[in-house]
């Protein structure tokens, strides 16, 4: 893309082309997001169907669409409404998508199969339903979130919407350290942070990208913009290496960049 041709009389090309910049590079970081939260939330719809067909066991599933329609409902009233002063954030998901799957069992004349069973079968079936496997990619796909938020230019709102999709993967409670001391939490927190930055850690290294690399989107995402960051570094090719960085982190979410539309390596 290019600065616009058609400016007005008077206007200089180069004070037109800073905030023309600044548009350009906002749009390719909600773009950027928009992708991420697209791979996420399939993960996460991925991980609750075994739950969603358990509960709607009772309905004739064939050639149905049912529990990925219910679990799409859940997934959208969950992250528009959730609090989490209330609970952590998987286990709000799984309660409104269980009440999504009652209303709509309601709605044909049937019940939940849990009607059948004591409660204590029905969390472990729960359980159950949630696999190994889920569990495995659930974590995986946390790593590859936090290395998105060590390469990516974000906005902070972003950056608080990945950190929250991440809460509801691993199923963390909405304040896991709350019974703790003063240091101990502290000592807890840093623990925690540690951990997530390993694994971002292990998924850049896997994904090939470099020191370089994260050195420049490093200086992209603490000065905000392209330009500010070149200036602060002149002697390294901050946009090369920091748009390439992004070009692989994006890969692990199984999208490319404009520039990998339009032909580029």
């Amino acid at each position: 893309m290019n600065p616009p041709d058609d400016l007005p009389a008077g206007v200089q090309a180069a004070s037109a082309a800073a905030p023309w910049a600044l548009s350009t590079e906002r749009s390719q970081q909600d773009h950027r997001f928009d992708e991420i939260e697209l791979a996420v939330q399939a993960g996460l719809h991925k991980s609750a169907l075994p739950y969603a067909r358990w509960l709607l066991m009772g309905l004739d599933l064939v050639d149905s669409n049912d529990p990925e329609d219910a679990v799409s409902a859940a997934l959208e009233k969950t992250l528009r409404y959730y609090d989490p002063s209330l609970s952590s954030f998987k286990h709000y998901f799984h309660m409104v998508l269980r009440g999504v799957c009652t209303d709509m069992l309601r709605r044909r004349g049937r019940e939940l199969p849990t009607s059948a069973v004591p409660q204590w079968w029905d969390e472990r079936l729960h359980m159950a339903a949630l696999s190994d496997t889920a569990a495995v990619e659930d974590a995986d796909m946390c790593d590859r979130i936090a290395a998105a938020l060590e390469v990516l230019n974000l906005s902070d709102a972003q950056r608080d919407m990945l950190g929250r999709l991440m809460d509801l993967l691993d199923g963390a409670e909405a304040d896991p350290f709350a019974g703790l001391s003063g240091e101990e939490r502290k000592r807890a927190m840093a623990t925690a942070r540690q951990h997530r930055k390993r694994g971002a850690v292990r998924v850049l290294d896997e994904a090939g990208v470099t020191a370089e690399e994260r050195a420049a989107a490093k200086l992209v995402r603490e000065h905000r913009t392209l330009n500010q960051a070149k200036a602060a570094s002149p002697e390294l090719d901050v946009a090369g290496l920091a748009k390439s960085a992004e070009r692989k982190v994006l890969r692990l979410f199984n999208t490319d960049t404009e520039d990998d539309h339009d032909g580029h390596a």
